[in-house]
């Protein structure tokens, strides 16, 4: 229901039981998907690459590092819009890598990637047979009034080579719950299910209840926005004129 009144997405176009599964929060689902995603080797011989945004989510590291990758950095700085630049990566990199994590809105950057871009990534995760994780935890935090785009909408109702993420740590402020879901690929959900069923608990039938309202509840959200506003404003003031620093454009 939420991917639907978030982002527009076509009711029809969301199995809950093929596209979507509950998971306890997204950091751990951030590193089981690069276990799952990472072959020891790819068809040439060579080692396969983690690709990401530098800076980063530390877990994006650990996680590539663990499975077997090679992590390639892709430079999320001003002079990129602080997201990666999806042109300037080789052919050749794309074609060894085995996913790619894309954080939007951004983190620690607050840059958000709008729709064209999404789709742009998605289409060169599905040129060169990589899968895109879309890190979109931070997509209820935003400064201005209009939402961000989301990678659900770039899918447009087709999620091969997509896994999107989702959380309520930072929409809600709860991140004690640990829950949140994913999105995306129906055999690539069926690997992950599989996955967590062996190597993961699941989650408590009361912290799902507690999720449930929680995802259904848009209010809330809107202000914890408001929080997050003044908070900047805050900030914006005691720093302004000790530092070059930049409000987040999201």
């Amino acid at each position: 229901n939420w991917l639907v009144r978030r982002y527009g997405a076509a009711a029809d176009s969301l199995d809950p039981d093929r596209h979507i599964l509950a998971v306890p929060g997204t950091k751990e689902t951030l590193y089981f998907l690069a276990q799952l995603l990472t072959p020891a080797t790819n068809a040439d011989g060579n080692q396969p690459l983690a690709l990401l945004p530098n800076p980063a989510y530390m877990v994006y590291e650990g996680a590539g590092v663990m499975a077997g990758a090679k992590l390639h950095y892709l430079p999320a700085t001003a002079e990129t819009g602080f997201l990666p630049d999806l042109e300037a990566i080789p052919a050749e990199v794309m074609d060894r890598a085995a996913f790619m994590y894309l954080c939007t809105p951004s983190n620690p950057e607050g840059a958000a990637a709008d729709l064209a871009y999404l789709k742009r990534a998605l289409e060169l995760a599905r040129t060169h047979d990589f899968v895109l994780i879309a890190d979109e935890c931070y997509a209820d935090v935003y400064l201005g009034e209009t939402p961000p785009d989301g990678a659900v909408q770039a899918a447009n109702g087709d999620f091969s080579n997509l896994i999107i993420c989702h959380s309520l740590s930072k929409r809600s402020n709860a991140a004690g719950l640990r829950a949140g879901f994913i999105a995306g690929d129906p055999a690539l959900i069926a690997k992950f299910r599989r996955l967590r069923s062996y190597g993961a608990a699941v989650m408590p039938l009361p912290l799902v209840a507690a999720a449930t309202a929680l995802w259904n509840d848009d209010d809330h959200a809107a202000e914890i926005r408001a929080g997050y506003r003044t908070r900047f404003e805050t900030a914006h003031h005691i720093l302004q004129d000790a530092t070059d620093w930049q409000i987040p454009a999201v």
